[in-house]
């Protein structure tokens, strides 16, 4: 058995939500204290990047949160169980992990002794931070983007294409269709096939410290939508599609993050016959995971993180094993 250990008492798993408190015991099992000196545990939360460039490592790491509590000090009267309680803050990052960076969560605790070997523990968790689109209203907005491309041909009325595409609203969730309108206005002796729209997901991993600065990019396709029925040259046409956002697909926090940040792009495609580079045009959108409801009323965060974590029933962990990731906590 080892000498020291780590219990979660508030949770059944390592599954935590923003907002809600974290309590639990460090249980040592020592012959005696008289040389301990402190028992120390800390809530930690840090950002990484890292990846190869070249022949170089580019890495960087920033500590967005180290909460502290001493749980026990010499001179106190000994015991094996020692209790501590952290109320994780709102508004701060989703525990998540990729090729370029990560954003981790991590219960630590140091026991100082005289004369050996500080004992030292950490225990990881997953941290959820659902975004709640009640607390941001002005994402209800309708939101329109328009692209237009000019058709060169020799000595002739060269005509433009006109496309413009609308959404009634300027956010989402998973499990959300969203209600595409295009319009397409082609005086161009150009024939428009189809259409195709795209939404994306965009993280960027950037080193911010002060010897340099690199980033890297990762793109993810989320969900795709394809309209069979383009329009003719001198004609206009509106056709309506529908994109399905996976019930799945992950919906990462990086507020108060440096180093990683995530873009949701809607793009929309008309096809163009012959030898024409297509017409493209492209909205920023943005995810959220509790929908906007009438009235806007937020829900507070035990709501939430009985929505989000009431599925798991797991029993409780020791620090051995490793916390489930994001993905499969939404």
């Amino acid at each position: 058995m080892p000498a020291v250990r780590l219990v979660l008492t508030s949770h059944t798993s390592p599954v935590v939500c923003t907002g809600s408190e974290i309590a639990g015991q460090v249980i040592c099992h020592y012959v005696s204290t008289t040389d301990v000196r402190s028992i120390k545990v800390w809530l930690v939360g840090k950002e990484k990047i890292e990846w190869r460039q070249g022949k170089t490592t580019i890495k960087d790491s920033n500590k967005f949160l180290n909460l502290l509590t001493c749980v026990y000090e010499q001179g106190q009267p000994p015991r094996i169980e020692f209790p501590f309680t952290f109320r994780l803050p709102h508004d701060y990052p989703s525990s998540f992990e990729d090729e370029y960076g990560k954003v981790t969560y991590k219960l630590k605790v140091v026991v100082d002794k005289k004369w050996s070997l500080d004992d030292k523990l950490k225990h990881r968790l997953t941290v959820l931070s659902p975004i709640d689109l009640n607390r941001l209203p002005y994402l209800q907005t309708p939101v329109a983007w328009r692209g237009q491309k000019g058709m060169f041909f020799f000595c002739c009325d060269p005509g433009t294409i006109d496309l413009a595409v609308k959404l009634d609203k300027r956010s989402f969730v998973p499990g959300e269709v969203l209600t595409v309108q295009i319009q397409c206005d082609n005086m161009s002796k150009t024939n428009v096939l189809s259409f195709v729209v795209k939404l994306k997901r965009k993280i960027t991993f950037k080193k911010v410290s002060s010897w340099g600065n690199s980033e890297r990019t990762s793109v993810l396709e989320v969900a795709r939508a394809h309209v069979s029925s383009g329009v003719g040259a001198h004609g206009s046409t509106i056709r309506t599609t529908f994109l399905r956002v996976p019930t799945n697909v992950e919906i990462p926090n990086f507020c108060r993050c440096l180093m990683l940040e995530q873009s949701w792009i809607l793009s929309t495609t008309a096809i163009l016959s012959g030898f024409s580079f297509n017409l493209k045009v492209r909205g920023a959108i943005s995810p959220g995971h509790v929908p906007y409801t009438e009235g806007g009323t937020s829900q507070n965060a035990d709501a939430v993180n009985s929505a989000f974590t009431s599925g798991d029933t797991s029993t409780q962990r020791d620090e051995e094993d490793p916390p489930p990731p994001y993905s499969e906590c939404v």
